[in-house]
């Protein structure tokens, strides 16, 4: 159907795959009949002017036979990951890593759901309908406990509590002599007063772990969303200062 309707409008792939804000890859399997979001479908149905509808067959799209996803409160968090989004395919890449993703944060308490993918680099809205599953994500991100999931950054909403779980995470970072650690917790310290004050603009912090490697932590906050923009990455020995 889905081919079919692109044929119609004289598109090739890579139209559809523009004008749907989708990568081709993406459209491919669509088109080859693979696993399809529901979000997915309506940005392809938005592209080709034909309602959800008139793409689905059997009353179903694959994965997502219960509906789109439910706004049941909660926290949405958007996860930003380093591969290029026309690498990104929805199909197996989206289902894979959010089934590492729950993995790795184990016992979630409620449903983690797909809101939106976007193009540049890939950014992913989840929605966790338990807010503490969203904030042990925070936790773990900030805490550099969720490499190898390819994860660039995190744009979170202002909760209460945000503060501490930042400087709760950093706080574990922090090594080196005892004049150093001191120094550092102070910097936690600063920061985690930057962000309860809710202060528009930038802060950032370098930390120095006792095996020597080094973490740079910078959040941005947006005063017009009131989100929290922060990425967390990791620094070469050699750069510790002497």
């Amino acid at each position: 159907m889905l081919k079919s309707l692109r044929a119609r409008k004289g598109w090739r792939v890579a139209d559809l795959a523009r004008e749907a804000r989708r990568s081709r890859r993406t459209i491919e399997n669509c088109e080859g009949g693979r696993f399809v979001y529901l979000h997915t479908i309506a940005s392809l149905a938005n592209a080709l002017g034909v309602g959800v509808g008139d793409l689905i067959e059997d009353g179903q799209v694959a994965g997502d036979s219960e509906g789109p996803p439910r706004r049941l409160g909660g926290i949405e968090i958007t996860v930003r990951l380093h591969i290029p989004y026309e690498d990104f395919d929805e199909a197996d890449g989206l289902a894979s890593f959010l089934e590492a993703l729950v993995g790795r944060l184990t016992m979630v308490k409620g449903e983690v759901q797909v809101g939106d993918v976007r193009e540049g680099s890939v950014e992913i809205d989840l929605r966790f309908t338990e807010e503490q599953d969203g904030r042990r994500l925070v936790r773990m991100y900030c805490g550099m406990r969720l490499g190898g999931l390819g994860i660039d950054g995190l744009v979170v909403p202002s909760y209460e509590g945000i503060g501490a779980d930042i400087s709760g995470a950093l706080t574990g970072l922090v090594g080196g002599s005892r004049m150093e650690v001191n120094r550092q917790l102070l910097m936690v310290t600063r920061l985690r007063e930057w962000v309860d004050g809710g202060r528009a603009g930038s802060h950032a912090v370098t930390l120095w772990g006792r095996d020597g490697k080094g973490t740079r932590f910078t959040v941005t906050r947006d005063a017009a969303s009131d989100r929290w923009s922060m990425r967390v990455a990791s620094l070469a020995r050699s750069r510790r200062p002497v």
